[in-house]
């Protein structure tokens, strides 16, 4: 058996070995030279941090947030009754003072929620029986979001808004992906090589919210269930997916400077963080 000390120098050899980092102080943001590369900005507020996450080697990018306990989140529907007429995630984002907004669920092609929307208590639009849309999420009187597997775990929610499908279950891969991906073969495409938006939980109760280049859902459920330390934590124990392609979109308001992925169209529903 390896003693404590001998244990403790082949971990830091193996990390120097593993990423060189460098650190500057003054701008308040750290690279992360490896592959994979990442850059790292704080929120204001000491809301928590942001991460540009970059896979040189596969072509792969991730926008991710990584929440402390303080942020406040809601679910916000846009006014516009039609497409031609919304407003952009960031500019719904400036308007409300968010210091990041993302996309929310998915949306009909006459502009209205697909699925269940509850905002105050009111239910705006009813439970969906999409197979997709099987999870929801929900925020609590405290502002916390809370990743439902089952769209009925939301029904008598405050403020709660149907989607899915769940990428991460209980720290695995969640089989789900798999056997949509096999019965649902008239929308095959959603499968596809897609940007996704997706809200995880992390073991130690960080939020993240994430954006990503063109994956599968395989592929995400995959680096969050394998890769968890390129979010700074030690495990992804539920992961929900939200709308994507080209409805996924990211505004973040860092200390540095305002980021954002914008959407390739413009998209009904939103959730903001203050």
């Amino acid at each position: 058996m390896m003693c404590w000390k001998q244990s403790k120098l082949y971990w830091r050899v193996l990390i120097a070995c593993f990423m060189f980092v460098v650190l500057d102080c003054d701008a308040g943001t750290r690279y992360v030279r490896a592959d994979p590369a990442i850059e790292m900005h704080n929120l204001q507020n000491q809301l928590g941090s942001y991460r540009h996450i970059l896979f040189p080697s596969r072509d792969i990018t991730l926008d991710v947030v990584i929440f402390n306990d303080s942020y406040h989140a809601k679910i916000y529907q846009q006014k516009a009754i039609k497409q031609v007429a919304a407003r952009s995630i960031r500019e719904i984002a400036e308007e409300n003072n968010a210091s990041v907004a993302v996309n929310g669920g998915f949306y009909t092609p006459d502009f209205q929620p697909a699925g269940l929307l509850i905002e105050n208590g009111k239910t705006l639009t009813k439970t969906s029986h999409d197979p997709l849309l099987v999870s929801c999420i929900q925020v609590n009187k405290s502002g916390r979001i809370l990743l439902e597997k089952k769209t009925s775990r939301c029904l008598s929610a405050a403020d709660a808004m149907q989607t899915g499908p769940l990428l991460i279950e209980r720290g695995d891969m969640s089989p789900s992906i798999n056997v949509l991906q096999r019965s649902l073969i008239d929308i095959a495409s959603y499968f596809s090589p897609k940007k996704r938006t997706i809200l995880a939980q992390s073991s130690d109760k960080k939020l993240l919210v994430i954006v990503t280049s063109p994956m599968t859902l395989s592929e995400a459920a995959n680096i969050l269930k394998n890769s968890p330390f390129i979010f700074g934590v030690s495990k992804i124990t539920t992961a929900l997916n939200l709308d994507g392609g080209r409805s996924t979109g990211m505004y973040v308001r860092s200390k540095e400077m305002p980021f954002s992925v914008p959407e390739g169209r413009p998209v009904k529903t939103f959730v903001l963080f203050e």
